[in-house]
């Protein structure tokens, strides 16, 4: 379980440092397209999202209170399978998608409750899509991890 803690630690760590380089380094303004990084598919693009995803929603002013009980009751939902169910020597993805969801979780969280949104960087060209942050990555990325193993792994099986 302590290593449980320390990756969880590590990836709230990495997502803060990160959101901090960007919101001190990058000026926001909605009409830039970013910097590029590797041409056209990969840029820098930072925004300040008080909505949900998409920025979805970003002018409502009861909408942060509301995300942020939301995010707070999903930690507790997170944090409650990682006590019941972590085990990493026989639910190593299961494990990984916990640790990648209450990473992802916090970070956002952090900056909704200290900033009031969620800075935002991350921007993929090639697929014309939202921009994202490192928090946002591993909520996706554990989502699919954990879908795939309660469909074909072993997750499926002790949590029925």
């Amino acid at each position: 379980m302590i290593h449980a803690i320390i990756f969880i630690i590590i990836g709230v760590v990495i997502d803060q440092i990160l959101k901090h380089i960007i919101g001190s380094h990058f000026e926001y303004d909605i009409n830039t397209s970013g910097t590029d990084v590797i041409g056209d598919l990969f840029r820098i693009t930072y925004r300040e999202n008080t909505g949900v995803v998409w920025g979805l929603g970003g002018n409502e002013s009861w909408l942060r209170p509301v995300l942020i009980v939301i995010s707070i009751v999903a930690l507790g939902f997170f944090i409650y399978l990682l006590i019941k169910y972590y085990d990493f020597q026989n639910h190593k993805f299961f494990s990984i998608a916990i640790i990648l969801l209450i990473s992802g979780t916090i970070g956002n969280l952090i900056d909704r409750v200290f900033l009031g949104y969620v800075i935002d960087y991350i921007e993929v060209g090639l697929f014309n899509f939202a921009i994202f942050n490192f928090a946002d990555s591993c909520l996706t990325i554990g989502t699919i991890i954990l879908l795939i193993d309660i469909l074909f792994g072993k997750s499926g099986e002790f949590l029925k």
